[in-house]
C-alpha cells in the first residue's frame, strides 16, 4: 500500500491557464521576462501538485515548424533551471546538456519523461523552500549558474564573405548577383529590401532596434 506524499505547495494556475501563458510567451517577446518569471514558479508548483510535466515540455520545445518558443539564451537558462528542480527522467545528459551549458552542437528539445518517486520525495522540501520565497524565480536563480559562450558576432563573417564575393580577384561577382543569391537562399525577401530602401538606417540603429525586440540578456556568472 502506497501513501500520498504530503506537500506544502499550491498550484494557482490551471493547465489551460499555463498553456495560455506559454502561448503568450511564444508570441510576444516583450513580455517574455515577466512571463518566464511567473512560469518558472507556477510550472514547478503544477508539476509537484499534479504530476503533469507536459507544460514544461511545451515551453522548452518547438512548434510545428520546428521553431523553439524561447530564444537560445533564455532556453538554455530555463533548461538548466527546470532540470535542477523537476524530479523526472529526461534526455538532458544525453542530448541537451552540451548546448544548454556550453552552447555547442545542436539545440534539442528537453523532454521530461517519467517521474522518479525517490527523487520526487527528496526534491519536494527543496522546491517548497524555493517557492516559499516570492522573489525566487528563474532570473534570480540564473545568477548562480555558469554558461559558456557569449554573443556571437554573425556580422563579421557575412561582411567578409560579401567582400570576397565582390572582389575582382576572388569572387568577381556583381552586387546584383550577390543580392540575387541572398534572396534565393535565405529568408530575406524583396519586400525586406524595399522596406529598408524606403526607411534606411545605420547598422548600429538597426541592431539597436533588433535588440529592443529581443529579451533582455540573462546575467551570466563569471
Amino acid at each position: 500500500m502506497t501513501t500520498e506524499t504530503q506537500m506544502n505547495i499550491t498550484s494557482t494556475l490551471t493547465l489551460t491557464q499555463l498553456n495560455e501563458l506559454i502561448a503568450k510567451v511564444a508570441a510576444a517577446e516583450r513580455i517574455t521576462k515577466e512571463g518566464l518569471s511567473t512560469l518558472s514558479r507556477e510550472l514547478l508548483a503544477h508539476v509537484y501538485v499534479t504530476g503533469d510535466v507536459t507544460p514544461i515540455n511545451t515551453l522548452l520545445g518547438s512548434d510545428e515548424n520546428g521553431k523553439f518558443l524561447l530564444t537560445p539564451l533564455n532556453w538554455r537558462v530555463a533548461v538548466q533551471y527546470f532540470t535542477e528542480y523537476v524530479a523526472f527522467t529526461s534526455n538532458y545528459e544525453k542530448e541537451v546538456m552540451k548546448f544548454a551549458v556550453h552552447g555547442e552542437g545542436k539545440r534539442v528539445s528537453l523532454v521530461f519523461n517519467k517521474k522518479s518517486k525517490q527523487k520526487f520525495n527528496l526534491m519536494l522540501p527543496k522546491v517548497e523552500a524555493w517557492l516559499a520565497v516570492e522573489s525566487n524565480d528563474l532570473w534570480s536563480w540564473s545568477a548562480a549558474i555558469k554558461m559558456d559562450g557569449g554573443v556571437v558576432d554573425y556580422f563579421k563573417p557575412i561582411i567578409q564573405n560579401i567582400e570576397k564575393a565582390l572582389d575582382e580577384e576572388k569572387g568577381n561577382l556583381s552586387i546584383m548577383a550577390v543580392l540575387a543569391h541572398i534572396i534565393d537562399n535565405t529568408g530575406i525577401q524583396l519586400t525586406d529590401l524595399a522596406q529598408f530602401t524606403s526607411n534606411p538606417m545605420s547598422a548600429e540603429d538597426a541592431l539597436q532596434a533588433h535588440m529592443m525586440d529581443l529579451d533582455e540578456p540573462v546575467q551570466q556568472a563569471s
